[in-house]
């Protein structure tokens, strides 16, 4: 994998957690399996074209929901407000992670977030494998990041596909 290309999609996942999840992840020793799981996509086109996937245990859906919307201790969010925040967490990790790539002149479109059925990742988007995968712990769960990409790359970071 090229070590840029992690290095940016490692830090902007990080930083989007920390800031607006207020969860710090750390790398995941091994692949051990997800379950109960939920998982999001959120597609985007511009420069180039792709899908930002995220798959994560279900038992995290509630503090992180309870952490974005600022409750109070003990209250629970909604089922809706849990998948709300999961996928606002994708969309929010997607808008910071592009211009990281692109560069903050490009413009993209990103469209809105999808729960995918089964809660896994998809092994291909538009019929390309990823160009990243990454595993990560936080204090609430397991998670998994996966980018696809449909077009060219930046030169700089073509080198990852």
């Amino acid at each position: 994998m090229n070590k840029e290309l992690d290095q940016i999609l490692s830090l902007t996942a990080e930083a989007v957690f920390e800031s607006l999840a207020f969860l710090l992840p750390m790398p995941e020793e091994g692949e051990a399996p997800l379950s109960p799981m939920v998982a999001a996509q959120v597609d985007f086109s511009g420069p180039f074209d792709g899908t930002l996937a995220m798959v994560a245990e279900s038992s995290m859906l509630p503090a992180l929901a309870a952490n974005m919307l600022g409750t109070e201790d003990g209250i629970v969010p909604s089922h809706d407000q849990q998948e709300d925040a999961f996928k606002e967490l994708l969309n929010v990790l997607c808008g910071n992670l592009l211009p990281a790539l692109a560069g903050a002149e490009s413009v993209f479109t990103v469209h809105a977030p999808q729960l995918l059925a089964g809660g896994v990742l998809p092994e291909t988007a538009a019929g390309r494998g990823p160009v990243w995968t990454t595993s990560m712990c936080v204090d609430a769960g397991r998670l998994r990041l996966a980018l696809f990409a449909n077009g060219e790359l930046p030169a700089e970071l073509a080198s990852a596909s």
